[in-house]
């Protein structure tokens, strides 16, 4: 029994060396509202929408069509060896259509990911996974590598949230919005031991184990 405990601590510790897979290195999450968190889209082009006791309202008005709002997330802080992909979870209630002339607008707001707050990438815009749905959700977007802006984005240490709509009337409310940081994190100080190191010892371990019977 101490012999195939000894074994499965071996196996445990090799599957731990030889593991690189991605986790999550960190997260950032902001609350919207009135003395929580204002986005910096109300300090740069602010006329496009309002904050209000517990979200944002990103509307229409006054505004053309294309980028309506952004946010920034800053991750510079994580201690990370590499980055794999970023995940965007967002709260909010995309507002029903409203008559434009007659006719019900088909209105789309789609996520964009940026690098800063001047230009929102325009990579795969039109990807079902990358639209809002209506009414009251919960939605994550998942960005890897194969955005064309992903590089540059782990390099700045910045996302940016950006929302830009296809055209009509229509507005939506956002509660929240999160940003989960997957990768590789930063080595420990405390040191794993190599594959070669965890041989030996189970070698003495077993010959010991052998030598006692």
């Amino acid at each position: 029994m101490k012999l195939s405990l000894v074994v499965s601590t071996i196996t445990l510790l090799a599957g731990l060396a030889f593991s690189a897979h991605a986790t999550l290195i960190g997260t950032i999450s902001h609350d919207y509202g009135i003395g929580k968190h204002s986005p910096l889209h109300t300090n740069y082009n602010g006329s496009c929408g309002s904050l209000h006791a517990d979200h944002f309202q990103v509307n229409v008005t006054g505004c053309s069509s294309g980028s309506s709002f952004h946010d920034g997330f800053d991750f510079s802080h994580l201690a990370f060896e590499d980055i794999t992909s970023f995940e965007l979870t967002l709260t909010y209630n995309l507002l029903p259509n409203t008559a434009f002339f007659g006719m019900i607008n088909n209105n789309r707001w789609y996520v964009r990911p940026a690098v800063d707050q001047i230009n929102g990438s325009l990579s795969d815009i039109t990807a079902a996974n990358r639209r809002l749905n209506s009414g009251n959700q919960t939605m994550t977007f998942t960005f890897n590598n194969s955005l064309d802006v992903f590089d540059s984005i782990v390099e700045s240490g910045s996302f940016y949230l950006w929302f830009s709509r296809s055209g009509g009337e229509r507005s939506f409310d956002l509660s929240s919005a999160t940003l989960d940081v997957f990768g590789t994190p930063a080595q420990t100080t405390t040191p794993v031991p190599a594959p070669a190191t965890l041989a030996l010892l189970g070698l003495g371990l077993l010959g010991l184990r052998l030598r006692r019977r």
